[in-house]
């Protein structure tokens, strides 16, 4: 999946309605509360920051590729054909 980092205070919800789902005691996910599809992650580590999913933005475009996390759990046939940063895990 790919995810857009922002600061809480940055991100603002322009339509629907969002149902937060404690996937851990320190993991908080929302859904559209509508259509179930997955919009956020957040963690108490990074208790400042929320992770949006790209594929809910309406131009996705606006957000290019900074870098490239876990990529030690990428499926085998998954290439990362560019020369961005790659991080084994976080």
């Amino acid at each position: 999946m790919t995810a857009a980092d922002f600061r809480k205070t940055d991100f603002v919800l322009l339509q629907g309605k969002l149902q937060n789902y404690n996937s851990s005691s320190k993991v908080a996910r929302s859904f559209c509360a509508s259509c179930g599809s997955h919009v956020s992650y957040m963690s108490e580590d990074f208790p400042n920051n929320i992770e949006i999913f790209v594929g809910t933005f309406d131009d996705p475009g606006l957000f290019p590729t900074e870098l490239h996390t876990w990529t030690s759990h990428k499926p085998s046939w998954v290439s990362i054909c560019d020369d961005l940063p790659q991080h084994a895990e976080d």
